[in-house]
């Protein structure tokens, strides 16, 4: 199911790499069902953000600061590598 969170059209799914088994980062305020995006999206751990704001923020910071970029690839956690850059 889709989050129904867009940026420029793109569902936020398609934006930021999904949580796997990790453990969920603060709540955000934003749900899908009954799910926070923090129980559905991987955790920065620094320098693995998408690298530009999707215009939803929690405590004055983005979402685009906070979670990991589905098209991340550096390693420390199981999101699917290739891609970058913005969604047109």
């Amino acid at each position: 199911m889709a989050s129904n969170y867009k940026y420029n059209g793109t569902d936020l799914d398609n934006i930021f790499a999904p949580i796997g088994s990790s453990s969920p980062g603060s709540n955000t305020g934003y749900t899908v069902g009954a799910q926070d995006l923090a129980a559905r999206y991987y955790t920065s751990t620094g320098g693995d953000t998408p690298g530009y704001n999707v215009g939803y923020k929690v405590n004055g910071t983005d979402l685009g600061g906070i979670f990991r970029s589905i098209g991340y690839s550096g390693g420390g956690g199981g999101a699917p590598g290739g891609g970058g850059g913005a969604p047109a």
